[in-house]
């Protein structure tokens, strides 16, 4: 095994410690900092949590190496930034469904159904899921490509997008991975939610790094 990916997964095992060690440990100060502060935390646990997903992409699926450069501080400021907009789109999406069911315009549920029906809305009758993850492609690629030297436009990167087949297998997630995977974010206390919801964001980099192996390679 290469000296680098050693001392990689010798960080990367300390940083999933110290995190749960965290939580175990000082679980009352982590909830009142998300709940005092919930902008700032949500940015802090997508731009430590999101990006470790990334990296760890990398590591097992696309290169079985940890690729750490230049772009990795400017695609955490991303994630952070994309945590305080996930942030927002929870409380939205989840105060939403049971105003409308106050309004008698959703059905009244409660327990693992009220979950589902908040998981539908911000999943996929709000639209709200799929299009998140593709204005975060979409940035991510542009920062990074400008930072690159390389001067490409937003409709270039979506034909690019479209060229690695993107689409249709990060909409099939929506169905079968994000959906289950938000009811169970739903039924967690509001104040554990957006920790869980990061975390989920290291699957959705494994997930990503399987479609860009699959996508055809371009000429």
């Amino acid at each position: 095994m290469h000296k680098t990916n050693v001392l990689g997964d010798a960080v990367a095992f300390l940083f999933v410690v110290s995190i749960i060690s965290y939580l175990s440990f000082f679980s009352s100060s982590f909830t009142t900092l998300t709940s005092q502060h919930p902008y700032l935390m949500g940015f802090v646990k997508f731009g430590l949590l999101a990006t470790f997903g990334r990296l760890l992409a990398f590591r097992l699926v696309k290169t079985k190496r940890w690729e750490v450069n230049t772009l990795l501080l400017p695609q955490a400021l991303l994630w952070g930034l994309t945590g305080i907009w996930i942030t927002a789109a929870f409380s939205m999406f989840g105060l939403g469904t049971t105003g409308l069911m106050s309004a008698s315009l959703w059905p009244q549920t409660s327990g693992v159904a009220l979950a589902l029906s908040k998981s539908l809305w911000i999943n996929l009758l709000g639209g709200y899921g799929f299009f998140m993850m593709f204005v975060h492609e979409i940035s991510e690629r542009f920062v990074c490509s400008r930072l690159s030297g390389q001067l490409v436009s937003p409709a270039q990167l979506i034909e690019q997008l479209a060229r690695e087949n993107w689409f249709v297998p990060i909409f099939i997630t929506v169905f079968v991975w994000w959906v289950p995977a938000h009811t169970i974010t739903f039924l967690l206390p509001r104040t554990w939610q957006i920790l869980f919801a990061a975390s989920l964001s290291i699957v959705l980099g494994l997930i990503k790094a399987l479609i860009a192996r699959s996508a055809p390679q371009q000429k």
